[in-house]
């Protein structure tokens, strides 16, 4: 079976047969998995979770192929003229009764055969688990998959810390109601951790209150201490099923994010290594051969690829969390400007971090230039698949601010770019010191015209993303699951 691997801005990529053909501009690869490390205990609750996972799959199928949220009679306007506590709620099915009413049905009742079998498999492998946490959580998901009720289950997942095993599974996700962006999506991720790539990047948290307090913006905008405990972690994908085969471009999950529960146990962030190294050697390699400098392209490296993506998450919980006057979120108080700004200021923090770390002797695997050519190139490939989105758009903030600022420069007989190693961090601090006031101060009319001047590809970058696309740079990757996982 083919699963999809979608990109960002782009339509996912749903579950395709066999014999299908692959979407046009998609490639496909093997999903690499090693379970040589795993025991015998802990693969048979992976073929459980696995059995569990695959019920998902088919619910999902009809979510979205057959009956799906609502009525396909039903208009916006009569949705809204409605008046029922349940439906704005991501747990329920919108249904007409005999009457011809709208009714609004929760999952656990609307799916009670299909959720109780998945229920007593998630059981099955609390039992057969010898971990303590995750024993805990499955037993709670299982509970919440018949209730209903998912606080219990969120805040088991947050409290996990040390298993091998993790696992998403249930209603995960809204990008599939693509009616009214209000109804969750049936999915799993099946995940087994990587120690080698957490051990590593688990000990950069510990540094989150020092690097607020060294943050290049005024004190009134770094006031907050940051989470701590916050988990970054790394997993291989072992399987993904239903919404989670078709949104798997990156999975950095915090949950529901009931904000009581993510003070108490710190907010997740799950960086999958095995798809992220798919996706740098199909989509973000071939950017870099043809967009970088000869001698800049072999320093696009994974592995500092794959910290900028966990700097990039690290990014999240610093600088402010309020606005100074009125105390807006700072996830809202820029309206629609507030996603690209996010992206924006998570990759100009990405590399503000790289170079932190790397001054007290943190990262000594990779150079600076590794992450800021890695960081280039990816931008690069966001920018030419997604270029109306919000990452889209918060990359080409970051490329055209630095171009400016003479840290990023353009070769004009060839079309390629070069990263200037010494300049590039009075520009990056300029940039975070500038996007951090922004979403300190709630400034919606500063963030709405830097984004106009500098959200957009000039004339020079699109003419090299024409090319890059005359190239055929894939859009995205098909895995190729097998039946059954490797070693099972």
């Amino acid at each position: 079976m083919l699963l999809g691997l979608a990109v960002v801005g782009g339509p996912p990529a749903m579950a395709q047969q066999a014999d299908s053909l692959l979407p046009p501009g998609f490639v496909e690869r093997e999903l690499e998995i090693d379970l040589g490390g795993a025991t015998l205990r802990q693969l048979e609750v992976i073929r459980v979770l696995v059995q569990a996972a695959r019920i998902m799959d088919a619910l999902y199928r009809e979510q979205v192929e057959g009956e799906g949220f609502y009525p396909a009679d039903m208009s916006r306007e009569e949705f809204e003229a409605w008046r029922d506590p349940g439906a704005a709620s991501p747990y329920t099915v919108v249904r007409r009764d005999p009457w011809g009413a709208l009714e609004a049905v929760p999952y656990h009742q609307a799916w009670s055969r299909e959720l109780g079998l998945v229920a007593r498999l998630l059981a099955r492998a609390a039992a057969l688990s010898s971990d303590e946490s995750l024993r805990n959580y499955l037993t709670q998901r299982a509970r919440a998959l018949i209730t209903g009720d998912y606080r219990r289950a969120e805040a088991a997942w947050q409290a996990m810390r040390y298993s091998d095993i993790d696992v998403l599974i249930g209603p995960i996700g809204h990008d599939a109601d693509r009616k009214l962006g209000l109804k969750a999506g049936f999915g799993a991720y099946v995940m087994l951790r990587d120690w080698s790539w957490g051990a590593q990047v688990a000990g950069f948290t510990v540094f989150l209150p020092e690097m607020q307090r060294d943050l290049p913006v005024s004190q009134a905008f770094k006031a907050e201490v940051p989470d701590v405990d916050m988990k970054v972690a790394v997993y291989d994908l072992l399987f993904h099923a239903g919404y989670g085969a078709a949104h798997t471009e990156s999975v950095t999950a915090d949950g529901v994010g009931e904000p009581r529960l993510r003070f108490r146990h710190g907010p997740q962030r799950l960086q999958l290594r095995n798809v992220t190294r798919a996706r740098f050697d199909a989509l973000v390699l071939p950017v870099a051969d043809a967009l970088l400098v000869p001698e800049q392209r072999g320093h696009a490296d994974f592995d500092a690829y794959l910290l900028n993506l966990v700097f990039h998450e690290m990014a999240q919980v610093l600088g402010p969390v309020e606005t100074l006057s009125g105390g807006v979120p700072v996830s809202r108080a820029l309206a629609e400007h507030s996603d690209a700004i996010a992206e924006a200021k998570g990759a100009a923090l990405s590399l503000w971090l790289a170079g932190w770390l790397h001054a007290r002797g943190e990262l000594p695997a990779t150079t600076l230039l590794h992450h800021y050519a890695s960081f280039l190139a990816g931008a690069l490939r966001t920018i030419h698949l997604d270029r109306y989105g919000a990452p889209g758009r918060g990359n080409t903030l970051v490329v055209n601010y630095l171009r400016d600022w003479g840290a990023i420069r353009r070769d004009a007989a060839t079309g390629r770019y070069r990263v200037e190693p010494d300049n590039i961090d009075a520009a990056v601090e300029a940039l975070v010191a500038q996007l951090l006031t922004l979403q300190g101060s709630g400034d919606v009319e500063g963030a709405a015209a830097l984004l106009e001047s500098m959200g957009y590809p000039r004339a020079d970058l699109d003419a090299d993303l024409a090319r890059l696309a005359a190239s055929g740079l894939p859009a995205g990757v098909l895995f190729r699951r097998t039946a059954e996982l490797p070693g099972m």
